[in-house]
This record gives C-alpha cells, sequence and structure tokens, in this order.
C-alpha cells in the first residue's frame, strides 16, 4: 500500500530514457524526499511483465481470470 506521496515522487521524477515510471525510483524518492517509510512483504506471487507490446496477450488471458 502506498500513501499518496508515490504519486507526487512518480510526477516529480518522470519517466526514465526508456519512458517508463519505474516504482523502485518513486519509492527512492519519496523516502528521500518526503521522509516516507515501507515495509517490504515477502510473495511468491508471480510478476505481470509488460514491457512489450508482445506481452498484452499473456497478461490480458491471466487478467480474464479475474473478470
Amino acid at each position: 500500500l502506498f500513501t499518496s506521496k508515490i504519486f507526487d515522487s512518480c510526477r516529480l521524477i518522470g519517466p526514465s530514457a526508456r519512458g517508463e515510471f519505474k516504482i523502485t525510483d518513486a519509492v527512492a524518492h519519496a523516502m528521500r524526499e518526503f521522509g516516507e517509510k515501507f515495509r517490504a512483504v515477502p510473495s511468491s506471487e508471480g510478476v505481470l511483465d509488460l514491457s512489450s507490446r508482445a506481452d498484452i496477450s499473456s497478461v490480458e488471458k491471466l487478467l480474464a481470470r479475474y473478470v
């Protein structure tokens, strides 16, 4: 769970060189600039990767289970 400060951090850091908003960069910014604290929670769940257009079909199929 994030506070609204994570959105402020996303706006302030802007996209990476590849045009991506990286949550790790936003978290680091929120910690450094806003004093936010985070707690990591281990999980064995998979990660949905949308790094390219080719990933859309497989992610769409996985998400269809929840609709």
